[in-house]
């Protein structure tokens, strides 16, 4: 069996002693090939001594060497007629031009290696490394491509490239989302792997994020473990990434000590070893975790380690999320001007549609117009995310869905299989128990061991079942915690566009709906703000929300604590969110009517806002001491926000009481709905 050669462009191979010395490593590299093509040596043996020499090259960044020497090589390959070398040599030099950057002049000449008669192992890697470049250009593109090395995987043997074709699989399969085969393709690769220990820690960490993804920390963890046990000692460069990612598992697990270690050293190594791009990497990483654990000393450093590394990064995703963070570092420190110098350097079209920071960078871009007083930028920059943000959210939610099904399905075969199993073992018990009828003490003291084991795999069975179903139901409500989560976002950018509408406003009436509109959306924010952040997924604890719910209308009317004072007489319960949602609105256009309305003259405005539990009744009770409103007159008022009132009133099955002495009470004696046991 031929042997397939690797040349990894991303890692030099540090070798100091070369068997063959020239005058130049180009010379050297012919003198070699030439010693093949005279039998003075084997193709493997060549192969990898011109491997050495390129490497050489690679350390030195002498990239034009690099190309010389290997279109020399197939030039003199197309001279002796030898088929393999033309092969192995055009699939090399393409190769090399995809890591460069030149995809065109890659794919152009990728083509020329395709349909050699016999070597489908490179015909499988030249699709595959086709489908690579695409990734790079058009993901949809690729598709042609990994379906023709699908085709041929079948008739190889060779570990090295069935593990290639798995980890192209997994790569198209991430970019597309489709989380399933993602983990999948990458399991697979690992079971080639054993010849690659970098490949394999780098799959590792690919699992690592996928179960973060999926918020299975247990799993991430066993991942990392493993990948521990694969790493070389003498791997820093591995070593440090994996270090990257038990960072992520430490701070979803809250071990923030452990992340600002794990990221430091990480930074350190790359620093050193002048690694730029995975060196910023570490750096916004850990600016990022540092802020968000409340650890000013680590974000302060990181934030200036990242300003000066910044300067002589290339264009790429890496230089995004670094210019990013510097950005939203600039915003929270007053420094407007400076963010919007960063964001602006980002060219949009650079942005993949793919890049996980992309709701990020939308939303960031639109806080730091809204600060410069551009509001139509800011708006424009808030529905572009909106709508992204719906878009990915949904991606990932079907993702997760996609995965935890496949969970479940697997774990359905194999309860049948278990099934099978049980019942190919009773038949063969049933058998033995007629073999041993001989005695009757025999038989009397196999049935109560048959018995018993029946009993204990039962309770096993039982046992494994309600552990599945805990799980099950922890990740469900997960999952409705995350949309209650996503729902209150959107709501706030809804609310955030009306408010910046109203800065373009001059019509009071008009400016008036667009503040009751706010309002409005603020009153059902709240409760699915409440809903995610409670312990309860169907009910509101009522001090909590009116509390909230009372001081975002008192800001949004400015009223100010001198001129009216509030009286609140909140009964500690728990409503449910079908109940807590008409009710709210209802609280929320009461309480804006009066705070509107009520007090236009200069004396001392009181409010009294009160929600009873009376039993088997709520009670709300809305009161002042304003100028009073006309009672008879109040089942004809043709405002929305009464009709909206009288709306929910009778959703509720509510009765609503006004009286109008000394100021205005409103009451609502409203049927309670009792909460799910």
């Amino acid at each position: 069996m031929k042997k397939v050669i690797f040349v990894s462009f991303w890692m030099v191979i540090l070798c100091l002693n070369v068997a063959h010395t020239a005058s130049n490593p180009q010379d050297q590299a012919i003198k070699l090939v030439q010693e093949y093509l005279n039998k003075k040596t084997s193709f493997s043996t060549m192969m990898d001594s011109v491997d050495v020499v390129v490497n050489q090259r690679l350390m030195e960044r002498d990239y034009p060497g690099v190309k010389s020497i290997y279109e020399e090589i197939k030039e003199l390959a197309v001279k002796s007629n030898d088929e393999i070398l033309l092969v192995k040599f055009t699939l090399l030099l393409g190769n090399f031009y995809k890591i460069t950057g030149d995809f065109a002049a890659s794919n152009s000449i990728l083509n020329q290696a395709i349909g050699h008669h016999g070597l489908y192992d490179d015909d499988i890697q030249v699709y595959l490394h086709l489908a690579s470049n695409h990734f790079q250009i058009n993901i949809n593109e690729a598709k042609p491509y990994l379906d023709k090395a699908s085709e041929l995987i079948t008739e190889s043997k060779d570990t090295a490239t069935i593990m290639l074709y798995h980890v192209n699989m997994e790569g198209y399969s991430r970019r597309k989302n489709d989380l399933v085969n993602a983990i999948h393709h990458t399991l697979e690769s690992i079971k080639y792997m054993e010849a690659f220990p970098v490949q394999k820690v780098a799959a590792y960490i690919s699992l690592i994020d996928y179960m973060l993804r999926v918020n299975n920390t247990a799993a991430a963890q066993q991942y990392l473990e493993e990948a521990k046990q694969s790493l070389k000692k003498e791997d820093e460069r591995t070593k440090n990434l994996l270090a990257m990612s038990e960072a992520k598992l430490a701070n979803k697990l809250g071990d923030h000590s452990k992340v600002g270690e794990l990221m430091r050293g990480a930074y350190e190594y790359f620093k050193e070893t002048k690694l730029i791009n995975q060196t910023a990497k570490s750096l916004y990483m850990l600016a990022g975790y540092a802020r968000a654990g409340g650890d000013e000393a680590q974000y302060e450093f990181a934030i200036e380690q990242l300003q000066s590394v910044i300067k002589d990064m290339a264009e790429n995703e890496y230089k995004i999320s670094a210019l990013i963070c510097l950005a939203e570092y600039a915003l929270q420190n007053g420094q407007s001007a400076m963010a919007e110098i960063y964001i602006n350097s980002i060219q949009e079209v650079n942005v993949p549609e793919n890049f996980l920071e992309k709701d990020r960078f939308l939303r960031l871009k639109a806080r730091i117009y809204e600060n410069s007083g551009k509001g139509q930028l800011a708006m424009d920059y808030y529905r572009q995310a909106l709508v992204y943000q719906d878009s990915t959210n949904q991606l990932e939610t079907n993702a997760i869905l996609a995965y935890q099904e496949s969970q479940y399905d697997r774990s359905q075969k194999e309860k049948e299989i278990g099934s099978l199993l049980l019942e190919s073992s009773q038949k063969s018990k049933r058998l033995w128990i007629l073999s041993l009828v001989l005695g009757g003490l025999a038989l009397v003291l196999f049935l109560g061991l048959y018995f018993y084991r029946q009993l204990a795999s039962k309770n096993t069975k039982i046992s494994t079942q309600a552990d599945e179903l805990k799980k099950l139901l922890e990740e469900k409500n997960f999952l409705i915690r995350e949309i209650h989560h996503r729902v209150k976002n959107n709501l706030q950018v809804v609310s955030s566009l009306l408010n910046l509408q109203s800065n373009y406003i001059t019509d009071p009436t008009a400016l008036d709906a667009i503040t009751e509109g706010k309002n409005r959306v603020g009153s059902m924010a709240l409760i699915h703000q409440n809903l995610y952040q409670d312990a309860g997924l169907t009910d509101i604890d009522s001090q909590s929300y009116f509390d909230q719910l009372i001081d975002q209308l008192f800001e949004s009317y400015n009223i100010d604590e001198e001129s009216i004072t509030l009286e609140k007489d909140i009964d500690p319960m728990l409503i449910d969110v079908d109940q807590m949602i008409p009710l709210g609105l209802i609280a929320n256009e009461l309480l804006s009517n009066t705070l509107k309305h009520a007090f236009t003259h200069a004396s001392q405005g009181k409010v009294y806002v009160g929600l009873k539990d009376l039993g088997n009744e709520l009670k709300l009770i809305i009161r002042d001491n304003g100028k009073g409103m006309d009672t008879e007159n109040l089942n004809f008022e043709n405002s929305f926000g009464f009709k909206m009132i009288q709306a929910f009133v009778n959703k509720l099955q509510a009765k609503m009481s006004v009286t109008s002495i000394n100021g205005t009470e409103i009451s609502l004696q409203i049927p309670r709905k009792r909460l799910a046991a």
